[in-house]
């Protein structure tokens, strides 16, 4: 039959948490099609051109649109060990509206599943749980949520009730609701140090280009421009520390919304800044 490489790989994938990479040389990467062109093979280079941050996007082949899943319970005693054997993926704990800390099912070699809490009996428990993704192989059974038991210094708390949370961030609503809310908090100062939240600001721009956002600073989670969803950050794990923000995004006066979801360290007692360059930025720290 004809010869065909349906998948000629001229580099690969990066996953957070990933230190280092080496990719072929531009010569491997001619040697490598001038030997299958030489032999008459088709070829396709994977990926020639493809991929992208926005939104959810995560390399999955799903429909899914649901990527929070808020669940909570009360407090039948105060706070202790609070401990979730799987979960998938990440669970951001709050015992009222006091965020407690992150789960983390698994990111690479690194693991947390257990969590001290304060709290009193009778409060809310609230856990968020985020869907990191999946690949398109191997994972069928890669069901995401909260899937063994929640306990509380080994005892098991029941009576949960759970919901999707959808992001209404679009466009309309950020235009409806701005000048409320800048109009509310004109002149008041409020710690944002640690917190969980939406965080919004403006700025204004003379010329549309094409322009990366520097995360460096923040904790992790989503970042819009005017309604439009970029993509996930995580400038602490890595290596990605930017995200691409095409020019036709960019208007003379811009909304910005992160939806930051462990707290951002370096905020100001009620102020936040974000920082937009010409550069990406992949913090790699080894060739291997």
């Amino acid at each position: 039959g004809p010869l065909v490489n349906s998948e000629f790989y001229p580099g690969w994938i990066v996953t957070w948490h990933q230190k280092g990479r080496v990719d072929p040389s531009v010569h491997d990467i001619m040697n490598g099609s001038m030997y299958m062109f030489e032999l008459g093979a088709s070829f396709n280079y994977y990926m020639f051109f493809g991929g992208t941050n926005f939104a959810f996007w995560n390399g999955a082949e799903t429909t899914s649109a649901v990527r929070f899943v808020a669940y909570r319970s009360r407090l039948l005693k105060s706070g202790g060990n609070l401990t979730i054997s799987v979960i998938k993926d990440h669970g951001y704990i709050f015992v009222g509206e006091n965020y407690q800390g992150m789960l983390v099912d698994s990111l690479h070699e690194y693991q947390k599943r257990w969590i001290l809490i304060n709290g009193q009996s009778g409060d809310n428990l609230t856990i968020i749980v985020e869907n990191r993704g999946r690949q398109t192989f191997e994972t069928v059974n890669d069901y995401k949520g909260i899937l063994s038991n929640v306990t509380l210094d080994e005892a098991i708390i029941e009576d949960w009730i759970h919901y999707p949370l959808q992001l209404p961030l679009s466009l309309d609503i950020v235009n409806d609701e701005i000048g409320n809310i800048f109009a509310r908090h004109k002149g008041t100062h409020r710690e944002t140090h640690g917190k969980p939240g939406v965080y919004i600001g403006r700025f204004s721009a003379k010329t549309q280009r094409d322009t990366f956002v520097d995360t460096t600073g923040w904790g992790k989670g989503q970042l819009f421009i005017n309604g439009f969803n970029v993509g996930r950050y995580w400038p602490s794990v890595g290596p990605q520390t930017t995200l691409y923000v095409p020019a036709p995004l960019i208007r003379r006066k811009n909304i910005v919304m992160m939806l930051e979801l462990i707290g951002p360290p370096k905020c100001s007692s009620w102020k936040c800044t974000l920082e937009f360059i010409d550069h990406p930025i992949f913090n790699f720290t080894s060739n291997n």
